[in-house]
């Protein structure tokens, strides 16, 4: 299995399947990707994850363009994260749609206009650069399975102790006297004390 890295830094991304452009025949072509042990423990190690139990990516991609790829699918996965306030175990599940496209690098292609893509605010994310005429479809399923976790996963335990927690404080912040109470009442026992 080729290992390549991710665009951050020199750490391999833990799922790679390298697919070349001239691989792809015109009717498609259906790729079914399965994380094994080994590479779901790297998903747990590289995502600071509890743990990864399945993954699994059944991807069609299709010529696009000239001289591109479109990549449709799903992602399925499931297991546990970490929760940011008690660190134990949230159970997670991801069940998400893919839908993405690329295409080579403007140096690479000899007529730009018949390329030219138009940016949506409102639509589909621009396509994604072709590098060496390849993609990389288990680079593409970590970075949407990255961005399908939840960011702050929390046990419901945890919320319940938060906000107990929160009452507590503001318990006790209403129960401790305000500073300048305290300064009214030295100066009030000033002017009796002293007249």
């Amino acid at each position: 299995m080729t290992r390549h890295t991710s665009r951050h830094g020199d750490v391999p991304f833990p799922l790679s399947f390298l697919l070349r452009v001239n691989e792809v025949p015109p009717g498609g072509k259906s790729v079914d990707l399965v994380a094994d042990a080994a590479q779901r423990a790297a998903f747990v190690e590289r995502y600071d994850l509890e743990a990864l139990r399945a993954l699994r990516a059944t991807l069609c991609v299709m010529p696009w363009r000239q001289a591109g790829l479109r990549v449709e699918g799903r992602l399925k996965a499931n297991g546990d994260q970490r929760c940011v306030m008690t660190l134990g175990p949230v159970p997670m599940s991801i069940d998400i749609a893919i839908n993405r496209c690329f295409l080579p690098s403007a140096v690479s292609c000899g007529n730009l206009r018949d390329l030219a893509v138009e940016i949506d605010p409102n639509g589909e994310d621009p396509p994604d650069l072709l590098e060496g005429g390849s993609v990389d479809l288990g680079a593409l399923v970590c970075e949407e399975f990255l961005l399908a976790l939840d960011p702050f996963p929390r046990l419901p335990s945890a919320l319940a102790t938060r906000a107990r927690f929160a009452d507590a404080a503001e318990m006790e912040k209403s129960e401790r006297p305000s500073p300048f109470r305290i300064l009214e009442r030295l100066r009030h026992k000033h002017k009796t004390d002293g007249s």
